[in-house]
């Protein structure tokens, strides 16, 4: 029986002070028994989807215990109201806000703040309260809400990891379309990750390309079309595009160019760049997070040249680290 931590952990923090404890436990049974009985099924529910549906049901419990809310039908006040609660840590207030004005959220359909109303709902795992929405928005055939709903949803699940979901979800040309450019540059992020993550890498690399110098996102598509490019051994083009992201930040360099530099590194390790590659680990800031991975990769293009004491060097400075990290592990069998 395998439940995912992060779901129980999730669970129990949405239902805190919603619920009597007694409840809490026997939809978390709930959870435990289902996830148990139908884990040898190949027809087996997921365990977010025993998630949704019991966060759902005391949702519903919610509104019938707290029904005592503040109504409005003035969006901003609603978004004002549900915000504030959920930054407090009250998600009691900020989903009974939202349930409780659920009427008039849904007459207003067609304003852009039903955007923002739906990603409050999803930060608390509403997610059929966003499938409501949304389903309002196609019944009215408002493609722009529509559009903006199912944003909101794709990013929801890509930060589950449900990545078939996300691509489903993007896929439709005209949902994209109809976002703001942004929005759209974002979704095409999306699409292009969940593609990727399924393996498909040259269609993945369709929507990064989408994806125009000068976007927030242009620094991150081009990382992840270089990685799409290696793992189909294209290392020019895959060097080419991570080269044109360092150049958006100049010399004021932030995590992400660290990140493209340790990606670089490695790269121009495995196809035999040993000097190049040196130089791309050096200009991974000490106190990156991304450090350790320059300093292996260092060491192993060091080795690469015969240069045993530049190997050392980097090798024996990981191992001074008092941390649990994998290139730490790894210096003492290199350094062997």
């Amino acid at each position: 029986m395998t439940v995912s931590y992060k779901i129980i952990q999730d669970f129990c923090t949405i239902t805190h002070d919603m619920l009597v404890a007694y409840r809490q436990y026997l939809l978390l049974l709930v959870i435990f028994c289902a996830q148990y009985t139908y884990s040898n099924s190949s027809s087996a529910p997921s365990t977010d989807a025993l998630f949704s549906a019991t966060t759902a049901a005391a949702y519903q419990d919610l509104i019938r215990e707290h029904n005592n809310g503040a109504k409005t039908a003035d969006l901003d006040q609603i978004t004002k109201l549900a915000e504030a609660a959920r930054e407090a840590n009250n998600s009691v207030t900020a989903m009974t806000t939202i349930l409780q004005n659920m009427p008039a959220i849904l007459q207003q359909i067609n304003s852009p703040q039903i955007q923002q109303v739906t990603a409050l709902a999803l930060s608390l795992h509403g997610i059929e309260i966003a499938k409501s929405l949304l389903s309002q928005a196609k019944d009215q055939g408002d493609n722009v809400s529509e559009a903006r709903i199912t944003f909101e949803i794709a990013k929801y699940y890509a930060n589950e990891a449900h990545w078939p979901e996300v691509a489903r979800l993007l896929k439709n040309a005209t949902i994209i379309e109809s976002l703001a450019k942004e929005d759209a540059d974002e979704a095409n992020l999306l699409i292009g990750t969940a593609l990727q993550q399924q393996k498909k890498h040259r269609e993945a690399m369709t929507y990064y390309e989408k994806i125009k110098f000068g976007s927030v996102h242009y620094r991150l598509a081009q990382l992840n079309f270089a990685t799409a490019n290696i793992r189909q051994d294209w290392w020019t083009d895959a060097h080419l595009a991570i080269q044109s992201a360092l150049k958006i930040n100049g010399t004021k360099k932030d995590e992400l160019d660290y990140r493209l530099y340790t990606v670089l590194g490695f790269s121009q390790i495995q196809y035999g760049f040993y000097r190049d590659a040196r130089e791309s680990f050096r200009n991974v800031a000490i106190n990156s997070e991304y450090t350790n991975r320059a300093l292996l990769g260092l060491g192993m293009a060091a080795l690469h040249q015969e240069d045993f004491i530049g190997a050392l060097n980097a090798f024996n400075h990981l191992r001074e680290k008092q941390e649990e990290d994998i290139s730490i592990a790894e210096s003492y069998l290199l350094g062997a």
